[in-house]
């Protein structure tokens, strides 16, 4: 294909840098490979296989394996979150979060309490908390008469769905399990930062970020050792029944070591949201009477207030951007449940939430399993999809020239992406293609891979490639698995 096909799919900057990386030198076309046989090796060693390429200009199958087989996708699930809010909002969408409350009295005192209504933008975090303080300080605000209210009332009160998150309610030694609220911030976890002691033997210095939070409260220590030492970090939340949270730590780090910063889930989105705005708000010359309060119904009320601050999110393609490159579960969640919420015009179930992602898009191809989106993430190991159906998805993309670019824009290009599914291979799989990446370890092993490439005769295609484990044998060994998808890729770029 052409380059001037590209541009008829959109002019968007950050498609067209992408475009620009993946083109490179053409060549001469050669024979086509036949049907991956790398993935055939895998598959003749235990693993299921699902996996398809096609050319994006004329349709044509280039290679194929078990195409229609719907196997767990893990994060490939990304990919319909991320086609369904570009469709639904558009690229340069925002989310818009608030502070209402009474006008401000001559003296600097809202009588009354103060709403920070969430708008369920999925990468709010304490800096845009701090940006509305700023600005509740600038009009004069030096008191509140009554409490702090947490409105996460957009989506109500969002429930566990997936083993990870309802675990992590009670305690989590991870940060990709964060709890889902339409008023949470730093994607439902808190952050640490750890530094070294000057001097070799004592104890290094943990703090919350903001500074002074007075929850969760930190148990153990880490202790500073020899320059020349290993870094060693050990942290796990606890959120007991009665009492405020935890948070365990423990290990060592080298003295003169620069800074470290851990994150670990929080037990409930939209209180540790109250609990950092309120201490933001005390840093910031602003007293609140009351107490802080999380409101997940709706209170019409609300009406009769006043906006006095707000933030705006980075444009939804941003934001995609980030999603993907960093795999992160709580943006793709939260906004499979934002999007359901205003197609739906009331709040769903996460699996009811992602499984209005696949309309329009389940394959005709009759099998044994049915294509499930049971998450937007892909957390859920009920998910089941096929190379196939990830193929359409990426074929009705590709053909909306309102939305390609934004989407192709949010794939990682394996030369400058930080996941370790991704790194490695020669300069065809480095700079040719921009895919997304999925694995888990259980309850079998998933890895994956699905996005576009550009050859060598600078055709276009899509293509999506799903291992999974089995019953019998679950695991899936990661470097034959990635090689083997590389290896296949990279034929079929340098041959077709």
């Amino acid at each position: 294909m052409p380059d001037s096909a590209f541009i008829r799919n959109g002019s968007v900057a950050l498609a067209a840098a992408v475009g620009l990386v993946l083109a490179g030198l053409s060549g001469a076309s050669a024979q086509l490979p036949s049907n991956w046989p790398e993935l055939g090796t895998i598959e003749a060693d235990g693993a299921r296989v699902s996996a398809l390429a096609i050319d994006l200009e004329t349709g044509r199958t280039l290679a194929q394996r078990n195409p229609s087989a719907r196997l767990i996708p893990a994060s490939l699930s990304k990919l319909y979150t991320a086609a369904g809010a570009l469709r639904h909002w558009g690229p340069e969408h925002r989310f818009v979060t608030r502070l209402l409350g009474a006008e401000p009295t001559g003296d600097g005192r809202i009588d009354g309490d103060l709403v920070m209504l969430g708008g369920a933008d999925p990468d709010l975090g304490r800096e845009e908390l701090r940006t509305m303080v700023a600005a509740l300080r600038a009009r004069g605000v030096a008191h509140v008469s009554g409490d702090l209210i947490i409105d996460e009332s957009l989506l109500g009160r969002i429930e566990c769905q997936t083993r990870d998150r309802c675990e992590a309610r009670a305690q989590s030694s991870y940060a990709f399990d964060g709890p889902l609220s339409a008023a949470g911030i730093d994607y439902g976890s808190l952050e640490v930062t750890i530094r070294p002691n000057a001097k070799t033997g004592q104890e290094a210095t943990v703090r919350l970020a903001p500074a002074h939070l007075p929850e969760p409260q930190i148990r153990g220590h880490v202790r500073t050792v020899p320059a020349d030492g290993a870094l060693a970090l050990w942290l796990r939340r606890e959120t007991p029944d009665a009492g405020p949270p935890l948070l365990h730590i423990s290990g060592q780090i080298p003295r003169g070591h620069a800074p470290v910063k851990r994150s670990r889930s929080v037990g409930d989105a939209a209180a540790h949201t109250g609990r950092v705005l309120r201490q933001l708000l005390r840093a910031g010359g602003v007293r609140v009477s009351g107490e802080t309060r999380v409101r997940s119904e709706a209170d019409t009320a609300i009406g009769e207030l006043h906006e006095l601050a707000r933030v705006e999110s980075a444009p939804l393609a941003e934001q995609l951007r980030r999603m993907q490159h960093y795999s992160n579960n709580y943006m793709a969640d939260l906004l499979t449940l934002h999007l359901a919420h205003e197609l739906n015009g009331a709040p769903l179930a996460l699996s009811e939430a992602a499984d209005l992602l696949m309309e329009g898009r389940k394959s005709d191809t009759a099998t044994e399993t049915a294509a499930l989106l049971d998450s937007g993430s892909g957390l859920s190991v009920s998910s089941k999809l096929s190379a196939r159906d990830l193929v359409d998805l990426l074929v009705t993309t590709y053909d909306d020239p309102a939305l390609f670019p934004s989407f192709l824009g949010s794939l990682p290009v394996p030369a400058f992406s930080n996941s370790g599914q991704l790194r490695g291979g020669d300069t065809l799989w480095q700079r040719r293609i921009a895919a997304k990446t999925g694995w888990l370890s259980e309850p079998v092993g998933v890895r994956a891979v699905a996005g576009y490439a550009r050859t060598l005769s600078g055709r276009w295609i899509a293509f999506a490639i799903v291992l999974n484990g089995t019953e019998k044998r679950p695991a899936l060994a990661r470097r034959p698995s990635l090689s083997a998808i590389r290896q296949d890729v990279t034929s079929l770029i340098a041959a077709y």
